[in-house]
């Protein structure tokens, strides 16, 4: 199995340190060697800050060098995942949405599932909402598989609703009656 640990340019902190542990875990490295790794795995922006952080403070293990990471390359002290969450609203599809979600509800540890799933359903666009929400589902899954379905059914019926129908393109390019040419005429 050939797996390869990401370089790290000081973007997407914590999805770099979950790949980083899990390869640890995997591969069994001893704790000896990780900041070693780790350092050879940083570009970009992350070699200077990481040069200058071991000369001030060396690291001295894996441990407190992704709590130092997580404090300068992670969110912020003020936003609090859990906050971000529940105050997350769709303004794309419904797959941008529950990437968003995911990606911070994957921070928090939000019990028990159904209030998950509502926070989830909560975020939606009001027409989807209200599709979801009627149909009680049991878990978050299935509330994003109908999320997915309703969207699927609005963007349908607005191409249909916004594309002239045969019957409708025949009302408006109606030739004009006799009658009408000659009230044009006066």
């Amino acid at each position: 199995m050939n797996f390869e640990i990401p370089r790290f340019d000081g973007t997407e902190a914590l999805g770099w340190i979950f790949v980083v542990d899990q390869y640890f875990d995997f591969f069994k490295v001893l704790e000896t060697e990780q900041v070693g790794i780790v350092a050879l795995h940083m570009t970009g922006m992350a070699i200077p800050w990481f040069q200058m952080s071991q000369r001030s403070a060396q690291f001295q293990s894996w441990t407190h060098t992704k709590r130092v990471i997580e404090l300068e390359f992670g969110l912020s002290l003020f936003e609090s995942p859990r906050e971000l969450l529940f105050k997350l609203q769709q303004h794309g599809t419904v797959s941008e949405y529950y990437s968003e979600f995911v990606a911070l509800a994957n921070r928090t540890t939000i019990e028990p599932q159904d209030a998950l799933r509502d926070c989830f359903i909560s975020g939606l666009h009001p027409e989807i909402k209200r599709e979801v929400k009627v149909q009680c589902p049991p878990s978050l899954m299935w509330a994003v598989s109908l999320a997915r379905l309703y969207e699927d059914k609005l963007a349908t019926s607005m191409k249909t609703t916004n594309t002239p129908s045969h019957t409708n393109q025949s009302l408006i390019h109606k030739p004009h009656t006799h009658q009408q040419n000659l009230h044009l005429q006066n």
